[in-house]
């Protein structure tokens, strides 16, 4: 199961939507790093003069080139494209975002292409998102198969994939999604990172368990309370376990 993190520091305030807010945060995440036992990535992410997600790229031990998004903001529509070549192939992804009066993405069309000189393909995915009145996503729909998350006092209790969350006491200051399991974890990941799918857990988690076992979180924490390190331990039905990590950098909110 994946670990989906939001890597875009927010505050409490409306309209905020891929954006920081100076008033309530002082640092936002520059780079992460995942290690699993068989693979590793690295994402860095770039902003505005904005403070607005200008670019997201992503390079991993099991890829053979750098997954690399430009996120452009007008009005109430975000845009992010991206464009890589491999031998003759040329993929192109556009994903056009629509964004409520919070700044947060409530439909998103995600259009596909794989090209050369004597081939072409295109496909497109759609997908809308449904958030309750403190801006954290309570469903996703996804080219008709839907997925529901369900919070009670400002934390995710459960959702269609976790049957049970429980939740440490340390404030989610970073507004991280630790333990927003989901079967979409692709693209979700890098909307997350644009701020794009609204507000996380107020606390950061301690467990979240599903048919299949249960996940442990741990947690370094840095001078400021923003996490360092989450150590994820996962222990199946059998007793089996495995483990895997993220590691985070900051810099302060210009």
């Amino acid at each position: 199961m994946a670990l989906c993190i939001n890597f875009v520091s927010c505050g409490d305030n409306e309209g905020e939507g891929g954006n920081i807010d100076p008033a309530n945060t002082t640092k936002r995440i520059t780079n992460f790093t995942k290690e699993t036992e068989s693979y590793s990535y690295t994402c860095n992410l770039g902003y505005d003069s904005k403070n607005k997600v200008s670019d997201i790229s992503r390079k991993g031990t099991e890829n053979i080139y750098t997954e690399a998004y430009a996120f452009t903001f007008s009005n109430n529509e975000t845009v992010a494209t991206s464009e890589e070549q491999y031998g003759s192939y040329t993929f192109i992804d556009n994903i056009k975002f629509s964004l409520n009066g919070n700044g947060f993405c409530t439909s998103a069309t995600w259009t596909a292409i794989e090209k050369n000189d004597t081939f072409y393909e295109e496909n497109s995915d759609h997908y809308t998102f449904t958030y309750n009145s403190n801006n954290q996503l309570t469903k996703a729909e996804i080219n008709g198969n839907t997925e529901e998350y369900i919070y009670k006092n400002g934390v995710m209790a459960s959702s269609d994939v976790a049957e049970t969350i429980t939740y440490t006491d340390i404030p989610n200051i970073g507004n991280l999604f630790v333990a927003l399991t989901t079967n979409y974890d692709d693209p979700f990941e890098e909307w997350r990172l644009a701020g794009l799918l609204g507000k996380a857990s107020k606390f950061l988690p301690k467990t979240a368990a599903w048919d299949e076992g249960t996940e442990t979180y741990d947690y370094e924490l840095d001078e400021d309370g923003y996490v360092k390190t989450v150590k994820i331990t996962f222990r199946d039905t059998k007793g089996s376990e495995r483990t895997y990590s993220y590691k985070y950098t900051y810099e302060n909110v210009k």
